[in-house]
């Protein structure tokens, strides 16, 4: 039987899922996990570098983002803007500080957010 770390379940991780059942209409979904700043923003851009054509970040498992992941996200959106694509986000209800930082640095008015995993 394996027993679950809390302290490794709270670290920094980013998850790519290609193609992915849950959300038929994105190219890739990234998951963040954990808390993100300075120190993961380069992780992050080099998670998304090589993605193309719409993506879900999915922030359900993340607890914070700071203005350095905040610009990684809006440099991938524009860049894929230009092709007529984009970044949506996932940001359950219950994830009140990660809407807190969307709503202070106005990430909601250029971004889609959804609630709930999108079916199409």
């Amino acid at each position: 039987m394996a027993v679950s770390d809390p302290q490794s379940d709270a670290l920094p991780r980013v998850d790519v899922r290609f193609g992915s059942s849950a959300a038929p209409p994105y190219a890739a979904i990234v998951s963040l996990h954990g808390e993100h700043d300075l120190a993961t923003a380069a992780t992050i851009r080099d998670a998304l570098s090589s993605l193309y054509g719409p993506i879900l970040l999915d922030l359900s498992p993340c607890e914070f983002i700071d203005s350095t992941v905040i610009r990684a996200v809006l440099d991938k959106h524009r860049q894929l803007e230009t092709d007529g694509h984009r970044v949506d986000l996932l940001v359950p209800p219950d994830r009140k500080v990660i809407r807190r930082v969307l709503d202070v640095s106005g990430l909601r008015l250029v971004l889609t957010v959804h609630d709930t995993m999108p079916s199409s």
